[in-house]
């Protein structure tokens, strides 16, 4: 993942001050490369959603125990 963009998306969150940061819903999360390196440190729950079952189990691996780390879900359409 590129840093630029993370850190984009973490300047982009911390501005929206007005916001409630109880709970996050990251659609297609891939890898969970933004759950992990931005969402988890924002929010009190992460969810996670991939249409992808290798996709949701690459983002556990990859973010390992996280008691912030919600639900994974795997649709398929």
């Amino acid at each position: 993942m590129n840093p630029r963009i993370l850190d984009q998306l973490k300047n982009f969150i911390d501005g929206c001050t007005s916001m409630k940061k109880d709970k996050a819903l990251e659609v297609a999360c891939g890898a969970g490369w933004v759950t992990k390196e931005v969402l988890l440190s924002r929010f009190k729950e992460v969810d996670l959603f991939d249409q992808c079952e290798q996709a949701i189990d690459d983002a556990k691996e990859n973010i390992g125990k996280n008691p912030k780390l919600g639900q994974l879900r795997v649709h398929t359409m």
